[in-house]
């Protein structure tokens, strides 16, 4: 733990739950300026065209009825969804990255920094965030339909696969490694203190959906006013334009605080993964030293 505030956080240090937790927020104080100049000009374009796709989709299969392939709309919706919350990944472990490796921190970092890190973690990252989206994802939601059978089916799926992989990407950003030994490493990391990852996921996701709370409340308002009022109408002309120019515009919100909000628990993950990684370091170093004493 940091002595004082303007000491500089390391990653690779034991910290417990409420440690990291508390080093989260600290990495936020100290970093919020870099952080939200560097990513909003990723972020935001994406919350703009996935929060328009969401409008398009709640207008003509919500609201009302018009035809066409719901389905096909839903996963364009979650496809849009996804790949802006790939890219909140990204740039939140690149920026840890950049933060961690240089002396100064984030304060100098450029964007051309930036994107030189991006660069250099693009394939890892997009693999998995592919099989973290496409694969663990909608499968632990198909699990809900076990889990008046099984209560605890969802919660130990969850814990044994979406978690281990969360933990392979600052696996492959701070490591280097390829995809499969991410991975693999991820898994054992992430089994080593598997308790302690669960207390964790439960503590930030508390976090995360409590600090989207009050923009997904105004959302919602506007969605029943919009569907009470004026029976759901999406148009630019008319009476109508105010209130769904103020739709468009906290459906947007709401979807960049998501981002945002999903990179808090990807700080979280990190120095989880910087906590273990140097416990089991320590361990295996001792026992190596222990093993040569014996010969």
């Amino acid at each position: 733990m940091r002595q004082n505030r303007d000491e500089k956080i390391r990653l690779y240090e034991r910290r417990s739950l409420t440690g990291k937790v508390n080093t989260v927020f600290d990495f936020i104080h100290v970093n919020w300026r870099p952080w939200l100049r560097l990513s909003v000009y990723v972020l935001l374009p994406i919350s703009i065209i996935a929060g328009m796709g969401l409008v398009d989709f709640m207008a003509h299969h919500v609201f009302h009825d018009h035809g066409g392939d719901w389905l096909a709309s839903a996963i364009m919706v979650y496809g849009l969804m996804a790949v802006g919350y790939m890219m909140a990944n990204c740039l939140c472990l690149s920026l840890m990255k950049c933060y961690f490796d240089r002396p100064d921190g984030l304060e100098t970092v450029t964007f051309s920094d930036l994107w030189r890190c991006l660069r250099a973690v693009a394939w890892p990252m997009i693999v998995l965030s592919v099989l973290l989206f496409v694969v663990a994802l909608p499968m632990s939601w198909l699990t809900m339909f076990a889990f008046l059978l099984m209560p605890f089916a969802l919660l130990f799926y969850c814990a044994g696969v979406v978690n281990p992989l969360l933990m392979a990407a600052p696996v492959a950003v701070f490591e280097g490694c390829g995809v499969k030994e991410a991975i693999v490493r991820g898994f054992r990391l992430c089994y080593a203190q598997f308790w302690k990852m669960v207390g964790l996921m439960i503590v930030m996701l508390l976090i995360y959906f409590y600090s989207q709370l009050f923009f997904s409340g105004v959302w919602a308002l506007l969605s029943m006013i919009l569907n009470a009022f004026v029976g759901g109408r999406i148009e630019i002309t008319g009476d109508e334009v105010f209130l769904t120019a103020a739709y468009y515009v906290a459906t947007i919100a709401m979807t960049l605080v998501q981002y945002y909000a999903y990179s808090v628990l990807v700080m979280a993950i990190a120095l989880h993964y910087g906590s273990v990684a140097q416990e089991k370091d320590d361990a295996d170093l001792e026992t190596e030293i222990d093993n040569f004493a014996n010969l």
